[in-house]
């Protein structure tokens, strides 16, 4: 160890007895032997001026502690040295180190250095070092002769223990006995007060409380110790105390022999030989195995080695003395609590890979704890409300509630819902690749500018690139084709509209430009023709790529190199010459057993082209393939695979030219049809094509063999032929058990089970049958009296559909012609106190009321009447028997009545100008419970809409409230409340019904 003497107290100033500042004295290395004794001493002081320091300094002693008293004394000090003041400015430093036996001390000692502090950073540095000097310790001396034996020691004392009564108070709150021990110093076997060492109490169980409606609980036994002198005996060979302990249960004050549940002896020690003092420790017993009701443990030994302590190795015996038992503890509660998720719904599906569970818990007694799959909640009332963020695993989740009060009542499974987690939702595929070797899918989504890797073994998805990772300067438009160069740990992907090809690290999703109208040069330009499909030849160290002009002039193939990005013309006009030129190519696989690129050309049919000089034959030229979505190539079967029709996958022999059908809406079976498909790919190693349907949104898998389908991603819930297009209205059974969804692009209705996500279909054009059907089913509205719903389509009509058996019955085939107007409907509410619908129109912008008794129609709210302009949506307040409207950014009140509008709410100041919405209204719903309107715009902003001062509040944007999950936001077209306090929502982007958390902003999809 090293000591530095600072400024303060041993830096000083060099003086002429210390040279000038620029001189280095010699170093003195010589050992100095001193007395052999145990420890080397220095300790310094100032001097003023004198012989020894002209402009004074510090005096150093050093010496040998031979008295062992820890200080060096006059008559100790051996040698005396001065560190004398300069007169140029520079600080002296003093540094001690302790060394060690056998360097420069045989025995150890310590070196002290001296030297000017010249960098003036107050250390003495290695180099600063001017003088050394060492004080050695001596060398050890002979061991002396032993003492001769000490007389022995006298007598013990015995150890007396005094027990009185202890009144009820702050120490026994029901009573007691109060120990007092110590040893008999005076030997006149009386425990005086000052002998006392230590104080101990053991107490009456507490009397039982009242049981409910019942008698009071009887007194607990009082605890009693009689203490007796034990003779000279077996027990105690010096004699001493015998201690019996017990419960008075006869309560007589007494404790009688057969009251005695343990004994105990205090002997005195044996005269002779010093002996041993006995010791006891008296500690408090928790409640346990030991004392049911707690009590006091009783430790007894000798002091073997005279600490005065009773330490665990000397404990001889133990016993307990225990408090009576209560009949009643006080605890009066013995159910266990209860709690509820109240987010997320059950059965529901989340993209995310954690999820904050939200719900209650209720007690009567307080609650201590509330555990989520083994997470503890956060609460900041005492789990009247909590939240618990959990991890997910992929796919099906069990999310399990636990809870416990204050009185050890427990429920491990107080609360249960099922949550799936299905990864990001991929949108819109341009293109699909897969890696035969490994596990991977990967896809290029142009809705969503995202790159996705799906696992083969379990359809799991992940986002590798966006316009969020990465670079921000690189962003996707319209991506397009892509590649896997796995040798260079990379992703190759086209942007049609940014004209560029962008590299896309596989490790980190970096973005990297790869290859562009001016890099590595300017030779044929990217931005010349959209590249639509890539295929990577890394045996030659290249990239074909597909560019199709739109002319039908100028379509080619160009050759990449894969390490500089450098294009050149592989095959097109007069390359390598005019025979075959392609007159809209839109699909290209590679082909290495044969040596060749697979293109299909929408007029041409299928060619071939030589990957050696980009030569192109028709040598299976066929019209089978045209309305082709995608090909892809087998090289097992030597044959190329086709979405033909984007409805099914067909094969053609590259030898044979055999066509044939591998799967279709009958091939093998009906299960899983095919809607869309938009890119095809196939897996060698595994013997089966992954197709991605756009209808669907999923991958399916299709068996090389038979044909047999199966889905490999799951961002769906129920039937998977059941697909959302646009919906535009959804309703709620009167049971709140379904949820009645109005399609209009596939001219359908569906029924959701709110319980499951199960979809099923209740009408179409074609089901049950093909009568009245409706065409473009725009609103819908339930008349649960009549158990049907009743649909406004495209062609003015007003159908009834029975919501068992789905039969559509014709009502009115043109609502408007009793007033000779054609109407569109943009919304409908049905009034069923009044058995008559309101039906807003985008084409008059009236508001027309249609009496279903008489099937008559009027005008309700006519066209700038008092400014009413643009009905745009609408909802209804059966509250209040009130319409509410939407007009622009309007909020309008119509009473059902046919009085006078009222303007709720708008931008202009009405109630004020704050928050102000968007000029369209997507969605709105009445929210009687909490006496507000929520409404969505066009900016996709939800608003809260006091329903009694138009007070308007904005509670969030839904555009980006969870991008992770939806990706590029969401556009939603439809809302309502349910009658379990649901808010529900329609995404068109991602096709699905969302159930929103309106606090948290927190969603999942209920169905998809």
């Amino acid at each position: 160890m090293k000591h530095w003497i600072g400024a303060a107290s041993l830096s000083i100033f060099l003086s002429a007895c210390g040279g000038s500042s620029d001189s280095t004295p010699d170093i003195d290395e010589t050992p100095i032997d001193k007395e052999p004794v145990s420890a080397v001493f220095v300790n310094s002081f100032a001097v003023t001026s004198s012989n020894s320091c002209d402009a004074a300094g510090t005096q150093i002693n050093l010496g040998f502690d031979i008295n062992g008293n820890a200080n060096l004394d006059d008559d100790e000090i051996t040698s005396t040295e001065y560190i004398c003041n300069g007169s140029d400015g520079l600080t002296v430093l003093l540094e001690t180190e302790n060394l060690n036996i056998g360097s420069a001390c045989a025995n150890g000692g310590i070196a002290i250095y001296t030297g000017m502090d010249t960098d003036k950073d107050g250390l003495l540095a290695s180099n600063e070092r001017s003088q050394t000097r060492y004080v050695c310790n001596g060398t050890d001396g002979t061991d002396g002769t032993d003492g001769t034996d000490g007389t022995d020691g006298s007598d013990g004392f015995n150890s007396l223990i005094n027990v009185t009564i202890e009144p009820a108070g702050s120490q026994c709150p029901a009573g007691g006995q109060k120990l007092d021990m110590g040893l008999d110093t005076n030997n006149n076997l009386s425990l005086s007060a000052d002998e006392i060492t230590l104080t101990t109490y053991i107490c009456h169980g507490s009397d039982g409380s009242d049981g409910s409606d019942g008698s009071d609980g009887s007194d607990g036994s009082d605890s009693l110790i009689d203490i007796t002198t034990e003779p000279v005996g077996a027990n105690c060979t010096a004699g001493g105390m015998r201690i019996d302990t017990g419960l008075d249960s006869n309560l007589s004050g007494v404790l009688d022999s057969g009251e005695i549940t343990a004994t105990e002896f205090i002997c005195n020690s044996i005269d002779g030989s010093d002996g041993f003092n006995s010791l006891i420790k008296i500690t408090t017993e928790v409640a346990g195995a030991n004392c049911v009701a707690g009590g006091k443990r009783i430790d007894s030994g000798l002091d073997t080695n005279r600490s005065g302590v009773l330490d665990n190795n000397e404990i001889s015996v133990t016993e307990y003395v225990c408090n009576g038992e209560d009949f009643d503890s006080g605890n009066n509660d013995f159910d266990a609590p209860t709690a509820t998720i109240t987010f997320p719904i059950n059965n529901s599906l989340t993209t995310e890979s954690s999820y904050t569970i939200r719900g209650t818990s209720t007690d009567v007694s307080r609650i201590d704890s509330v555990s989520v799959n083994g997470v503890d909640a956060s609460s900041d009332d005492d789990y009247a409300t909590w939240t618990a963020s959990i991890p997910l695993s992929h796919l099906d989740n069990t999310i399990t509630v636990a809870v416990e009060d204050e009185w050890g009542n427990e429920n491990t499974n107080a609360a249960s819902i099922n949550l799936k987690n299905v990864g990001p939702i991929i949108s819109y595929v341009n293109d699909m690749k897969v890696e035969e070797s490994g596990d991977e899918i990967f896809l290029v989504d142009s809705s969503n500018d995202s790159v996705y890797v799906v696992s083969k073994t379990d359809g799991s998805v992940k986002i590798i690139a966006d316009d969020n990772l990465g670079e921000d300067f690189i962003e996707f438009t319209v991506p397009q084709a892509l590649v896997i160069d796995r040798a260079r740990d990379r992703l190759l992907i086209s942007d049609t509209l940014e004209n560029h090809i962008v590299a896309v690290s596989l490790t980190t999703g970096a973005k990297t430009i790869f290859s562009n109208d001016v890099i590595p040069n300017t030779d044929y330009p990217v931005s010349d023709n959209s590249i639509i499909e890539m295929a990577i030849d890394a045996d030659n160290n290249r990239l074909f790529a597909l560019q199709y002009d739109g002319s039908g002039n100028d379509d080619r193939i160009l050759s990449i190199d894969l390490s500089t990005g450098a294009r050149t013309l592989f095959s097109g006009q007069g390359v390598p010459d005019n025979d075959n030129i392609f007159a809209r190519p839109y699909a290209m696989t590679i082909d290495h057993d044969n040596n060749k690129l697979w293109v299909m050309d929408l007029y041409s049919g299928l060619y071939s082209v030589s990957m050696t000089d980009g030569t192109r034959a028709d040598d299976l030229y066929t019209y089978d393939f045209t309305s082709a979505g995608s090909i892809t190539y087998d090289p097992t079967n030597n044959r190329i695979l086709s979405s033909k029709g984007r409805k099914s996958v067909t094969t053609i022999d590259v030898v044979s030219s055999a066509f044939a059908t591998l799967s279709d809406d009958s091939t093998p079976d009906g299960e899983l049809i095919l809607k869309e498909i938009s890119s095809i790919r196939w897996d060698d190693d595994k013997h089966v094509a992954y197709t991605w349907d756009d209808d669907r949104e999923i991958i399916t898998q299709i068996n090389g063999t038979d044909g047999s389908r199966s889905p490999l991603t799951h961002g769906y819930t129920g039937d998977t032929d059941i697909v959302f297009s646009s919906v535009t209205k959804m309703i709620e059974s009167a049971d709140g058990s379904t949820i009645y969804v109005t399609d209009d692009n596939h001219e359908e209705i569906f029924k959701v089970d709110v319980a499951t996500g199960t979809k099923s279909l209740l009408t179409s054009s074609t089901y049950p049958d093909a009568s009245n059907p409706i065409i473009e089913v725009h609103f819908a509205v339930l008349d649960e009296n009549n158990n049907r719903l009743l649909v406004m389509g495209d062609e003015f009509k007003l159908t009834a559909v029975d919501i068992t058996t789905g039969v559509r019955t014709l009502i009115d085939a043109n609502v408007g012609s009793d007033i000779g107007e054609d109407v569109y409907a943009a919304g409908l509410e049905f009034d069923a106190v009044n058995n008559r619908l309101f039906i807003l129109d985008d084409d008059e912008s009236h508001v027309y009321q249609y009496e279903l008794d008489t099937n008559t129609i009027s005008i309700f709210m006519q066209h700038d009447d008092n400014g009413f302009e643009y009905p745009f949506n609408s909802t209804l307040d059966t509250v209040n028997d009130a319409l509410i409207i939407a007009d622009e950014n309007r909020i309008l009140i119509k009473p059902l009545d046919g009085s006078a509008f009222t303007v709720l709410s708008d931008n202009a100041g009405i109630p004020n100008a704050d928050n102000p919405t968007d000029n369209e209204i997507h969605a709105m719903t009445f929210d009687s419970e909490n006496n507000r309107i929520l409404v969505v715009d066009a900016d996709q902003q939800l608003f809260s809409i006091d329903r009694t001062s138009g007070v308007r509040s904005l509670l969030g944007d839904l555009d980006y409230f969870n991008k992770g999950d939806l990706n590029k936001g969401v556009a939603i077209r439809e809302m309502i409340k349910t009658s379990s306090g649901q808010i529900l929502l329609f995404d068109y982007d991602s096709k699905s019904i969302l159930s929103l958390d309106i606090d948290s902003l927190d969603h999942v999809i209920v169905a998809r």
